[in-house]
């Protein structure tokens, strides 16, 4: 088939991917990051370059040429839970879908289809108001839309990454199916590299703590129906949760225990903030439910191994906050780190099964997924490879960068199969 389509917010060139395999040419691009938008220049140079805008909100739309699909990732970081959630009152990104609107009533033949996309949370916040805005303003506009949340896994790619996608079409879609998941299925292995020219691995301290967790789920009773976060400054604590601790006098307090069953100490009367973990220093709120429910099933568990803990934790005293931090999502599956998937996340070292990588997030360096069977983290070619954009040439020079555009990338194989449904 042969059509022409626009990317709009273009990143990577998710869309410009999926698309071209189907026969599109895509005919204007927007991107705002210069970094990204060069990067786009150098890897699809059949796009004029005076076809590529630096500022969509800025751009003539009346100019942009003639086209039958119209492609969005819209910024999602307005609707994200990563971020504030501000939605389209956010200042710099929520507005940014109007665009998408002035760019549909500007062509002289509204384009035939839409492909949007975005995070599942943008259909529940603020009780769906705002995505009840933007499939009302597509419907005005004499588009027949539908909707669904997808993720690669579902498709053969090891990647739990859902995203919605919203498609609309001029002429209604009694054409068009949600394409189906896939009976073949690829395990992480067969996207990772043999002998990657880049090899990052783990620091000292991160090996050693890492011993550490190991050592304590293979010992731990109780763990096997565990499903909270292991926070171990309640391993010996003994501070009330039904009040805020930092609310109470001192006469009260002083009869408790902090973080790791240390002293609660106190300047003069008031206490001193660090001997209490610091996701209970913030007095300004009640501690919520689900946080005391957590620490309460932390001490719970402390008490059936406190013979052995008592000395293990000290161990642990040394190391960043977060490391002292712990998430087993692999609960079925053998008490051992070495075999997982894990990240160094701020809320913890976060460990989850070998068969599906953890979503590809616009991710700092501490969050890039650890491979431990390989003694290494995971490279940029292998998350370009995992999400569906292996063919692309050329790519950023900073490896921060790279992985941040990877976590804001539209997964190329997701846009083929929905585009290969809904393109007459």
């Amino acid at each position: 088939m042969s059509f022409r389509f626009i990317d709009l917010f273009s990143g990577l060139g998710g869309f410009h991917l999926g698309l071209e395999e189907l026969g599109g040419k895509c005919v204007f691009a927007a991107e705002k990051n210069k970094n990204l938008r060069d990067l786009y220049i150098s890897n699809f140079p059949d796009v004029s370059e005076k076809h590529i805008a630096s500022d969509i909100m800025k751009v003539d739309y009346s100019s942009i040429p003639k086209h039958d699909i119209l492609c969005a990732g819209f910024p999602c970081q307005p609707f994200s839970q990563a971020g504030k959630r501000k939605g389209m009152k956010d200042p710099l990104n929520g507005s940014l879908f109007n665009s998408i609107l002035e760019t549909i009533d500007a062509a002289k033949t509204k384009p035939s289809y839409l492909i949007l996309e975005n995070v599942p949370t943008i259909l529940t916040l603020n009780d769906g108001v705002y995505w009840r805005k933007i499939t009302k303003s597509l419907v005005k506009r004499g588009y027949e839309v539908d909707w669904k949340i997808l993720s690669p896994n579902e498709f053969g790619i090891p990647q739990n990454r859902r995203r919605v996608f919203l498609v609309g079409a001029q002429n209604g879609l009694n054409h068009f199916n949600w394409p189906k998941n896939l009976n073949g299925y690829k395990v992480l292995d067969d996207f990772l590299e043999s002998n990657p020219s880049e090899k990052m691995t783990l620091s000292e301290d991160k090996q050693e703590v890492l011993d550490l967790w190991n050592y304590f789920i293979k010992k731990v009773e109780g763990f096997d129906t565990i499903s909270f976060p292991v926070w171990s400054h309640e391993f010996g604590a003994t501070y009330p949760v039904d009040v805020h601790p930092i609310k109470l006098n001192k006469d009260t307090l002083i009869k408790y225990r902090g973080s790791y069953g240390n002293k609660i100490d106190f300047n003069q009367d008031k206490i001193v903030k660090e001997s209490l973990p610091r996701y209970v220093r913030d007095a300004r709120k009640p501690i919520k439910n689900w946080k005391a429910n957590f620490i309460l099933k932390n001490r719970a568990l402390y008490q059936k191994n406190k013979n052995w803990i008592d000395n293990w934790k000290t161990k642990l005293y040394k190391f960043p906050h977060s490391m002292q931090k712990f998430e087993w999502n692999c609960q079925s599956e053998e008490r051992e780190v070495y075999n997982k998937v894990l990240q160094f996340r701020p809320s913890g070292i976060r460990v989850k099964s070998k068969n599906t990588i953890p979503a590809l997030v616009s991710m700092n360096l501490t969050q890039i997924p650890y491979l431990p069977w390989k003694n290494r983290y995971m490279t940029i070619k292998e998350g370009l490879s995992l999400q569906g954009l292996e063919n692309l040439n050329n790519i950023l020079e900073s490896r921060n960068d790279n992985y941040v555009a990877l976590g804001n990338a539209v997964n190329s194989k997701l846009v083929y199969y929905i585009g290969k449904n809904l393109i007459k």
